[in-house]
């Protein structure tokens, strides 16, 4: 059986998906402690650290493969996108790891990474030599270089999770290492309107997963479209002025570490206003329904479940690396 570790495994959701895919986890390291209880929760080798720590791989044997999920915080266009200077960056850290890894004769020969479309992103003002502060410039200039100078074979794609049947839009950019080339997986869902124009000889795609089929709602769920122009002199929200859509049978927005995009105030939701729960939130990432969150506070579990990886996507990932691994 083919080997892992997880570096910033958070909550488990590329674990999940990894294991499902047949991979056999060695480690996974995560340094929120209720994440990490989760992970152990669910049966994963979860240890509470700092990935930067050598001592958490002092007893392994063997790794064919490393996930990596360094923190998206510094890169995400919802933040001050600090880039490669925010000290949170862990695309050094995980390429550290790899080197002391091999450097021990263990491995590992392949790696798969995920972050957020943001790292991709050039800014506004970029020269096209910010190598340090401009995220598009430091994914083009440094991450992918180091990585190709340690892997034979380097590439990247953009899967998104809503195309896999998960009930969420859901963007992110994968990067894979190993000695092969990967065939990348090929989507198994699709829009409506892309169903109708699919060619009788090609693979039939299923519909988009909505919110009312993920999470077996009768009612309606209407959600608030705020418009920016509708804002009062203290740049308030002119709640008067709201308007609202009707979102039910369609795949969420992305989930985020306060729910999802969406939930920016109440909304209707089985006749009730309330936002969605973190339970709700989990379905509509993708995690079965008995999975085990731990968390001591309602915050930590909504931010366990936003920051996760869909695990249906780690898995169909996964599964074609380990196809690639086996040729």
């Amino acid at each position: 059986m083919r080997t892992t570790i997880d570096l910033f495994a958070g909550a488990g959701g590329a674990s999940l998906g990894l294991r499902n895919a047949g991979m056999q986890h060695e480690l996974c390291i995560e340094w929120d402690e209720d994440a990490a209880s989760t992970l152990v929760a669910a049966g994963f080798p979860g240890v509470c650290g700092d990935v930067r720590d050598f001592s958490h791989y002092s007893n392994l044997k063997h790794v064919d493969m490393i996930w990596a999920s360094p923190p998206c915080q510094s890169f995400s266009t919802a933040g001050k996108r600090e880039g490669a200077l925010d000290d949170r960056n862990g695309w050094p850290w995980t390429l550290d790891v790899i080197d002391h890894l091999r450097s021990k004769g263990i491995g590992p020969g392949w790696v798969i990474c995920e972050n957020v479309l943001g790292l991709t992103y050039h800014k506004s003002d970029c020269t096209g030599h910010d190598v340090m502060e401009c995220a598009g410039c430091y994914w083009e200039q440094w991450i992918l270089p180091e990585f190709k100078k340690r892997f034979d074979w380097v590439g990247t794609v953009v899967l998104n999770a809503v195309d896999f049947g998960v009930p969420q839009f859901r963007r992110r950019v994968f990067l894979v290492g190993g000695d092969r080339a990967v065939r990348w997986p090929e989507a198994t869902h699709c829009s409506q309107e892309q169903m109708k124009q699919q060619s009788m000889f090609g693979p039939k795609l299923q519909r988009w997963v909505s919110i009312r089929d993920a999470l077996g709602l009768d009612a309606k769920v209407i959600g608030i479209a705020s418009n920016p122009s509708t804002r009062d002199e203290n740049g308030e929200w002119d709640k008067s002025k709201r308007t609202y859509k009707e979102i039910t049978d369609e795949p969420s927005t992305g989930i985020t570490a306060r729910g999802p995009l969406w939930n920016q105030g109440p909304f209707v939701l089985d006749q009730v206003k309330r936002g969605l729960t973190w339970q709700e939130c989990a379905v509509l990432q993708g995690f079965p329904g008995d999975y085990p969150f731990v968390g001591r506070t309602k915050a930590s579990l909504y931010r366990q479940v936003g920051n996760a990886v869909c695990p249906v996507v780690s898995e169909v990932l996964g599964r074609c690396v380990m196809k690639a691994m086996d040729t």
